[in-house]
């Protein structure tokens, strides 16, 4: 018997420990990778969520049990035995959680369940957070990283530069992590075709927090205006910031520039709607939200930081900005709303690095392998067949 068919005959189910109250990229990479991940045979999957929300509710819709455990309800080792009790039992091959507390809870149910095939995707660096914004406590964070580095099997950063900056923070070995881009779910036929219209249409998605650097966004928007009257640009999403962010809008008097889009479950026509896709956080892991862009033939403008460096050349597939200078990212949208050509050309070359790279097959595929390896590494010489 080979040892691919020793792993493929252990692993009997993988459970994936998340938090489920929002909607936003961490969350949707999840949600595709369990469909993707569905549809292979040789195990099955279960969901654990801390909290409901938009992604357990989707979980059972696709038919994928995601249980629910309520962090609310009771003190975080109450947490641990409500999730045990589900789990004993059912022979577990596999826990993957995601997130800091998701981290600890999956670690300890392998504790409890005898398991030591621990994954642990890191979705963004919450340590890299713009001045003011909230990330984890000092403490939280040796605690993740300890938890991570003497119980995890494997971690995956999404990002090669998340990567990079964990080795050389000696944060971990370099043999302890591995990268595997997300993907997204393509739709096959041609994009909508963008109808010639008076108004040019600009726009963002993500969630109203700090790191997301919607006030810069804000900025480009007054400088593009200056030069461009018939220019309209859309925020897409919710968070703790939106009223802050309405305010800063009418007081520079944008009111009729700047739309608030809201929060929207399904986001492909916000995307096919805009004729460029602006981003300006101050730090990304690889976000869903480019990749859906490009999926759709928008053309990226973008801050050269994080990952997205790893998705977007500059000057093929969208335009990458060093530096925080509004004056440079309205330069780089005005060059594309006065060329219409260069739109459309990198606009193509987006949705064909898409389709080559950063599909929700491909991802699944990279994290069934990773799997079983994991796998493999633990278990006992003495259970292996030769």
């Amino acid at each position: 018997m080979t040892r691919s068919r020793v792993i493929s005959s252990e692993l009997k189910t993988i459970v994936h420990v998340f938090s489920g109250d929002l909607w936003a990229g961490a969350e949707q990479m999840i949600y595709g990778l369990l469909r993707e991940l569905q549809k292979r045979k040789d195990y099955d999957i279960l969901a654990l969520a801390m909290t409901g929300g938009t992604l357990s509710r989707k979980l059972n819709e696709a038919g994928i049990s995601c249980h629910v455990l309520d962090e609310s309800t009771g003190s975080f080792p109450a947490l641990v035995m409500r999730a045990y009790s589900l789990l004993r039992g059912r022979n577990v091959g596999l826990l993957h959680a995601h997130r800091y507390k998701e981290n600890l809870l999956a670690g300890l149910l392998g504790k409890l369940l005898g398991v030591r095939a621990l994954v642990s995707t890191m979705h963004g660096s919450s340590e890299r957070t713009a001045g003011g914004s909230r990330c984890p406590s000092t403490k939280v964070e040796k605690l993740n990283y300890y938890v991570l580095k003497n119980w995890y099997a494997r971690v995956v950063p999404v990002s090669m530069e998340m990567k990079r900056h964990l080795v050389t923070g000696r944060v971990f070995d370099e043999d302890h992590l591995t990268v595997i881009h997300n993907g997204i779910a393509l739709q096959d036929g041609p994009c909508r075709v963008r109808p010639d219209r008076p108004i040019f249409h600009i726009g963002t998605a993500g969630r109203l927090v700090e790191i997301k650097g919607l006030d810069l966004f804000i900025d480009v928007a007054a400088a593009v205006q200056k030069q461009e009257a018939n220019v309209q640009f859309h925020i897409l999403g919710d968070g703790p910031l939106r009223q802050e962010l309405v305010y800063a809008v009418k007081r520079m008097g944008l009111d009729s520039v700047i739309i608030f889009e809201g929060y929207r479950e399904q986001a492909r026509t916000f995307y096919e709607d805009m004729d460029i896709y602006l981003n300006t956080s101050h730090h990304e892991g690889l976000p869903l939200s480019i990749l859906e862009a490009m999926a759709v033939e928008t053309p990226i403008v973008a801050p050269n930081v994080g990952g997205i460096a790893e998705v977007i050349s500059d000057g093929v597939e969208g335009f990458l900005i060093d530096g925080r200078s509004s004056e440079d990212f309205a330069a780089r949208c005005l060059t594309l709303i006065r060329n219409p050509q260069v739109r459309a050309t990198l606009g193509m070359n987006a949705r064909r690095k898409v389709q080559a790279e950063y599909s929700c097959q491909g991802m699944a595929a990279a994290y069934e392998n990773l799997y079983k390896e994991v796998i493999g590494s633990c278990i006992p010489d003495s259970q292996k067949v030769p």
